[in-house]
């Protein structure tokens, strides 16, 4: 990819524009402008891509620590044995071709008066922030986890690695527990996705075995959605326990403490309650409950200016859920609005939806998926809610339709970004 032309510029949108519209007739200072990208994941290598996209001679730079991306994204196919983890492993080598400049630094501090970022290598001036640092994971509420170091977590890459090959380890007839945190969470529906999939793996592997998940949440419409499924697929392998929140766990026997009682089990995998990373809370960009409050038209912070934060870090009281698809559609309107303002166009500001996708594999070739289509609200910072369609898919070859869905979304979202 040599160049970013006019058919890709349209896949990365997302919805069709005029042709006469697609690029904006830049000011001279655009050229000055310095634009820095903290985090190269979705929402982050995203903005970058299209905004250099809407405005070619615009400075942009990347900042991430790590030199590739692993998804979350199908991470749970890894952990039953379905895919290699190097196919959801993507590198950033197509940035530097359209003069996206990559740093591979870890920034560890966000000065927001002077517009300056810390990193372990260097210090890096910004004139407009885009910050999408994804979530930190709150293990102090978890008594006892300090020593915990056989029990799996929420990150992507090591923790998907480590969790395949103990439950590939574990003995038939020993129970795995999944535990998750009330509130929300990077990839909602990922927890009972993954669930689906270890089970699948027992009952070709190790039917003695059982799944228990311990849901700090109440009943929804997605458990009644995932349960129903279960029930035809999985009966006897998976046992759900809803308000079921952990509160600590022993180490040495194996066993999660939770506020229904005590639940042994052989492979632990904890999924702690989530916030935004601690780089936005270091840099007062957070509020009360450790989110990021944005504005709704072009996710700039309300705590500082010149500040826009995407992805998984936003605060959910802006209405949407915190997926893949969610943060490549915030990096887009993000781009659009930044475009904008930088060039004094009008043509970007006016409203479009904001659409929404998660699908969940349920086993090989069989998938479901919750679509949600948002609209800016005229006031408040909350986007409304236009539709939401599920895709309760429970004859086959709907299922095994849905799963191919699945699988070029997937290959369509990290071939435009990462390809």
């Amino acid at each position: 990819m040599d160049k970013i032309d006019r058919r890709r510029f349209l896949k990365l949108a997302g919805f069709s524009l005029a042709s006469s519209a697609l690029f904006f007739s830049t000011k001279a200072f655009a050229d000055s402008q310095r634009i820095v990208i903290v985090g190269g994941g979705i929402a982050g290598t995203t903005a970058a891509i299209y905004l250099k996209t809407l405005v070619p001679n615009l400075s942009i730079t990347l900042i991430e620590k790590n030199t590739k991306y692993t998804a979350g994204i199908m991470s749970n196919e890894v952990i039953a044995g379905l895919r290699d983890i190097s196919s959801i492993t993507f590198g950033y080598e197509n940035l530097n071709k359209i003069n996206i400049k990559l740093i591979n630094d870890a920034a560890v501090e966000i000065d927001t008066n002077d517009q300056l970022i810390h990193g372990k290598k260097d210090k890096y001036k910004y004139d407009r922030l885009i910050l999408a640092p994804g979530i930190s994971l709150d293990w102090q509420s978890i008594q006892g986890i300090d020593n915990a170091k056989n029990i799996t977590g929420w990150q992507r890459g090591v923790d998907v690695t480590t969790l395949k090959e103990q439950i590939t380890n574990i003995k038939n007839g020993g129970n795995i527990l999944i535990s998750i945190p009330k509130g929300p969470i990077s990839g909602p529906a990922a927890p009972y996705e993954r669930a689906s999939l270890i089970a699948h793996y027992l009952k070709s592997q190790k039917s003695k075995s059982k799944l228990f998940i311990l849901d700090g949440n109440s009943p929804s419409e997605q458990t009644a959605l995932f349960k129903s499924i279960w029930s035809q697929k999985y009966k006897d392998l998976i046992e759900l326990q809803t308000n079921t929140t952990t509160e600590g766990v022993d180490v040495g026997n194996k066993t999660i403490i939770t506020n229904q009682g005590k639940i042994k089990g052989e492979v632990i995998n904890i999924i702690p309650a989530q916030r935004a990373n601690l780089i936005a809370q270091q840099a007062a960009l957070t509020d009360k409950d450790g989110w990021c409050p944005v504005d709704q038209r072009s996710f700039s912070s309300t705590k500082a200016d010149n500040v826009h934060i995407l992805g998984d870090a936003i605060s959910p009281a802006l209405g949407l859920r915190k997926t893949a698809q969610c943060a490549n559609s915030q990096a887009k309107h993000c781009a659009l609005a930044i475009a904008a303002t930088i060039t004094n166009n009008e043509t970007y500001k006016r409203s479009m939806p904001l659409i929404d996708v998660e699908y969940s594999i349920i086993a090989p070739s069989y998938a479901i998926s919750t679509v949600q289509i948002h609209k800016q609200a005229r006031e408040g910072l909350r986007y409304q809610q236009l539709d939401t369609h599920v895709k309760d898919v429970k004859v086959a070859d709907k299922a095994h339709r849905e799963y191919g869905y699945a699988v070029s979304w997937f290959n369509n979202i990290t071939q435009e970004i990462f390809a």
